[in-house]
């Protein structure tokens, strides 16, 4: 059989280097494979060459002749077929062949009846497509695509690889041991990975899966939009290189571009239950991808990308780069375009190489226009209680205040402040409530003693900044004030969209949210309508009986004694909706919804939050209060937690409400969070958590019988996590 095949199958290629397509019809298979008739043909001469072309990669015997012709593909080089690249392996030809045929054979053996068994991963082809996408600016975009291989594909190449390991000498141009960051003092020895160079190779052994790829490369070049962009089309650019990448425990892989080339594709074959860590990621390294085995990810080349640690596992990957010359050939690892045109002109293989150039990095994309208040000048009076806000004095100039600097470095908006700032932010309250008696009336004196206790701390924070006015200072981050923009989206046609956002808060607003949830803590009660200690996942998993968070309830609060940061959300909300396109597909303007919750989320060693959604509710936002240095684990995730996303200190991500969303396992450190929901009703009142609306009928019926409605009045003696929310439980 062996014989056989590999006489047959060298025939075959013979006929291909001379330039003949073999004309074959559908269902005349050789019998080297005795299962493909077996499982492709059901009592009929036809197969359905959609799916046999990529259950049997190798395109066996005939094979090569009817899926050459249904797939289109041809090497763009054609060096393939000729006979330097025989030449090059020599002896090794045919030992490649046989050892090839072993393997996939072997494997063949553990194959289903699928005449029996038809959804078997093994027998039901899927469709490769794009399933989700995240774009930024500054990092540039990635798309995900969904079954780029098949299982038979998969074991194909790392067939292919253990071959190689078995026939050809282990050093380059085949194999390498990489190593990043040795000028890193952090770094190991064993960081990095170990690589296969698979270039030509993988064309004259796997022409099956070297066609599935460039498929792979123009399903997301279409459906990503790519295609419309004027981005080059990838059946027009050749091979750089094919590399099976092995990361072992303490692996890694630091940021960096693949200059010179077009398009990376990077595509998972581990599943990622086979390791920890290992999460791809953009520049940033704050949103992380973990695909399931034989999905992938495409990059345009130059965008910067890295692989995190690998703390447990082995993860391994297929890695394909396209560049705008011919396929690299055979014995170059990763060439470099002036390799290739050398080694060209010296086997004379070309004549033509005036349109042959050199690659330029392509130009970075436009940043879009900041959508950012106007800097405005108003004439104000200084009244005696702005004095106490020592750096205040430090931004006028002859009696001149930069609102759109005050009104943030400022969120407390005290004394003058306060009018100016509301004109100039035009926010107003959903629930005038927070403005008139009620809020006042359930605070009772503690409405003085909470605002003294906030001024106080925040007096004190102000006398340690910098002197913003001196030129040495300008990009202290307490003197300089970043823009806050939509940075990035994510599409998923599964888990949703989520913006990404870059500056939610300054340090001012973050100390003043951390600040009023201290002096909460310190004034009233420790318990429901304020504060609650949230488990999850008790019933799932023992594991998970401490997970959960510390929640401060801020609703009502926020809009009262920091208004500054309560315009600041409806801001960040609303730059998130024009960045995700919900504003054009008619869904709720942030400006025209109330606040239904505002929490401060703290979680601890081992606090974790399931997946769940926050129903009921229009748009969430998340922003980070901890440095993500200082702990380990605790990243965002949403439904299906293949891409993590792990925002800077004061960055933040917005979503839809009714997306399903969690927290992964915190091993270390703390974790303090500010979440905020918007709803379509107007804003929830100061007595109630996270009410429902029937809480809310509730409260508005106590107001009109003239009841007054005080903490007291709220039980929660064991503050137990199945206690209800707000009004419902009044003694």
């Amino acid at each position: 059989v062996f014989l056989s095949y590999t006489a047959a199958l060298l025939l075959i290629l013979k006929d291909a280097r001379a330039g003949l397509v073999p004309t074959i019809g559908m269902g005349e298979l050789t019998m080297e494979y005795e299962r493909v008739e077996k499982l492709a043909l059901n009592g009929s001469q036809t197969m359905d060459l959609s799916k046999e072309c990529r259950r049997h990669p190798l395109w066996p015997g005939k094979m090569m002749g009817d899926c050459g012709e249904y797939t289109k593909w041809r090497p763009v080089q054609p060096l393939w077929w000729e006979e330097k690249a025989y030449e090059f392996l020599d002896d090794k030809t045919d030992a490649m062949f046989e050892c090839l045929e072993r393997e996939v054979l072997t494997y063949m053996e553990e194959w289903p009846n699928c005449h029996e068994d038809s959804d078997n991963p093994m027998c039901n082809v899927q469709e490769t497509k794009m399933y989700s996408s995240y774009k930024t600016v500054e990092e540039g975009e990635l798309i995900m695509v969904q079954d780029a291989f098949t299982p038979q594909e998969q074991n194909a190449i790392e067939s292919l690889a253990s071959c190689m390991k078995q026939v050809l000498p282990n050093e380059l141009p085949y194999f390498e041991r990489r190593s990043f960051g040795a000028a890193d003092s952090n770094a190991t020895a064993l960081n990095g990975n170990e690589v296969m160079f698979l270039s030509a190779l993988l064309q004259i052994y796997v022409p099956g899966v070297a066609a599935q790829i460039m498929k792979t490369f123009q399903t997301a070049w279409e459906q990503s939009g790519w295609k419309e962009e004027g981005k080059p089309d990838p059946r027009k650019l050749g091979v750089r290189t094919i590399e099976f990448l092995r990361y072992t425990e303490t692996g890694e892989l630091g940021v960096h571009l693949d200059s010179g080339s077009a398009y990376t594709l990077v595509i998972a074959m581990s599943d990622t239950r086979d390791f920890e860590g290992g999460a791809f990621h953009l520049g940033n390294q704050h949103v992380k991808f973990r695909p399931e085995a034989r999905n992938a990810m495409l990059i345009e080349s130059e965008t910067l990308h890295g692989v995190s640690h690998i703390s447990k596992g082995i993860r391994k990957t297929l890695v394909i780069e396209l560049w705008d010359y011919v396929d690299a050939p055979l014995g170059f690892a990763r060439p470099t375009f002036e390799q290739v045109k050398e080694y060209e002109q010296k086997h004379r293989l070309f004549t033509n190489y005036a349109s042959l150039i050199g690659l330029e990095a392509p130009s970075p994309a436009e940043p879009r226009e900041a959508n950012f208040p106007e800097r405005t000048f108003v004439n104000v009076d200084s009244p005696d209680n702005d004095k106490q806000y020592l750096e205040l004095d430090k931004l006028r100039d002859h009696d001149v205040v930069d609102f759109a600097v005050a009104c943030r470095k400022y969120p407390l908006w005290p004394g003058s402040l306060f009018p100016e700032c509301l004109e100039f932010t035009g926010f107003r309250p959903n629930q005038p409530d927070y403005w008139e008696g009620a809020s006042y009336n359930h605070l009772g004196d503690d409405h003085k003693v909470v605002y003294e206790c906030i001024e106080k701390e925040y007096i004190e924070y102000v006398k340690t900044w910098p002197d913003c006015s001196l030129e040495v200072n300008f990009e202290d981050p307490l003197c300089e004030l970043e823009e806050t923009r939509a940075k990035g989206f994510y599409h998923d046609d599964d888990d949703g969209e989520l913006v990404t956002i870059a500056n939610a808060l300054i340090p001012q607003e973050a100390f003043a949210l951390k600040t009023l949830s201290s002096c909460m803590r310190e004034i009233f009660p420790r318990k429901l309508p304020y504060f609650k200690k949230r488990s999850f996942g008790k019933e799932e998993n023992e594991h998970y009986l401490d997970s959960g968070n510390i929640c401060t309830y801020m609703t009502g609060f926020l809009q009262i004694y920091i208004p500054g940061v309560a315009a600041q959300v409806i801001d960040i909300i609303t730059k998130a909706w024009h960045k995700a396109g919900w504003s054009g597909e008619g869904k709720p303007n942030p400006n025209t919804l109330g606040f239904r919750t505002i929490e401060h989320l703290l979680y601890e060693t081992s606090g974790s939050l399931g997946n769940h959604q926050d129903e009921n509710s229009t748009y969430t936002m998340a922003v980070q209060l901890s440095d993500p240095e200082g702990y380990w684990g605790g990243a965002f995730h949403l439904e299906s937690d293949t891409v993590k996303f792990k925002p800077n200190q004061y960055d933040g991500v917005v979503f839809e409400s009714e997306t399903s969303h969690g927290v992964s396992q915190l091993n270390r450190g703390k974790r303090q969070v500010f979440v905020v929901e918007l709803w379509a009703q107007p804003d929830v009142p100061l007595i109630l958590a996270r009410p429902d609306m029937n809480e809310i009928v509730e409260y508005e019926r106590e107001l009109e019988q003239g009841r007054q409605i005080t903490g007291e009045e709220l039980e929660d003696e064991d503050n137990s996590d199945d206690l209800k929310y707000g009004i419902g439980v009044y003694s």
